[in-house]
């Protein structure tokens, strides 16, 4: 489909979003790191439709087996989180996190330094409270 067609089916897409929201893939939320720039291999289509729940996409095969593609900021979508050991500090809670941030503490865990070409979302500050103070980290 050329661009024509694509630009004539967001726009009717955009005309017909009840439970649902129209992105293309160049203006999905930053926040995502879903856009056409962040896929180097072009596996994200052109057009994206996120439902709002508790609706979702249905295309055959068995129902009710799970959803994917809702919005991340969701409180439905959040996950639980627990972690102990000599590593970290007792008794914490944290607020909500993006899972990104998970790699890089684990990688300081396993005193395994990740290179500064290797472009990662996550970020070591993010669950750095609730690790134990360890060599100056």
């Amino acid at each position: 489909m050329g661009q024509r067609g694509l630009s004539k089916l967001y726009k009717q897409l955009k005309l017909n979003a009840t439970h649902y929201k129209v992105y293309k893939a160049s203006k999905t939320p930053h926040f995502w790191h879903y856009r056409t720039k962040d896929d180097p291999n072009g596996r994200i289509g052109d057009i994206i439709l996120v439902p709002y729940p508790p609706y979702s996409f249905y295309f055959g095969g068995r129902k009710g087996l799970g959803a994917h593609g809702f919005d991340n900021r969701l409180q439905d979508m959040q996950a639980t989180f627990y972690c102990w050991g000599p590593a970290f500090k007792q008794h914490q809670q944290i607020k909500s996190f993006p899972n990104v941030a998970i790699y890089p503490m684990v990688a300081r865990l396993l005193g395994i330094e990740i290179p500064k070409t290797l472009k990662i979302d996550g970020k070591i500050k993010t669950l750095a409270p609730i690790l134990k103070e360890k060599d100056g980290h």
